[in-house]
């Protein structure tokens, strides 16, 4: 005896192509949802502080190329402020909420890298050390 549920259930024969299409881009994207958010929830969160931005994971101490980093964050920060300040002069009171955001996003990315810098940093002069301590020998 069928039940009301079976007239629910659809042939995927019977439907438009269009509503096909749009099944199958929705299962997609939904797959591809639960995936990246499985891969965040593991690799993303394994070994990272709340907030701790791991910018150099998986990549050589170099101590020149270090150095050239920190050159380099530094010209970037003064070319966002930079601009930050033009687009402030150049407009209205109401882009001042939008300024004071980019002021701190700008600061909070700066002193994360920093910090990632520093401890690279650290890492080189505990290595040369280690190298001097051998050599002394």
């Amino acid at each position: 005896m069928p039940c009301a549920a079976d007239s629910v259930i659809v042939q995927a024969e019977n439907l438009p192509l269009r509503r096909r299409i749009v099944l199958a881009a929705s299962a997609v994207l939904l797959v591809s949802v639960a995936l990246a958010s499985t891969d965040y929830l593991i690799n993303g969160l394994a070994g990272a502080e709340p907030g701790e931005t791991l910018l150099y994971e998986g990549i050589p101490l170099d101590a020149t190329l270090l150095h050239l980093d920190k050159r380099a964050l530094e010209e970037a920060y003064h070319q966002y402020l930079l601009l930050l300040f033009s687009i402030w002069l150049k407009s209205d009171i109401a882009e001042e909420q939008r300024i004071r955001n980019g002021l701190r996003k700008a600061r909070k990315a700066y002193n994360a890298a920093a910090q990632q810098i520093a401890k690279r940093e650290q890492e080189l002069l505990e290595m040369d050390r280690q190298s001097q301590q051998r050599r002394g020998r």
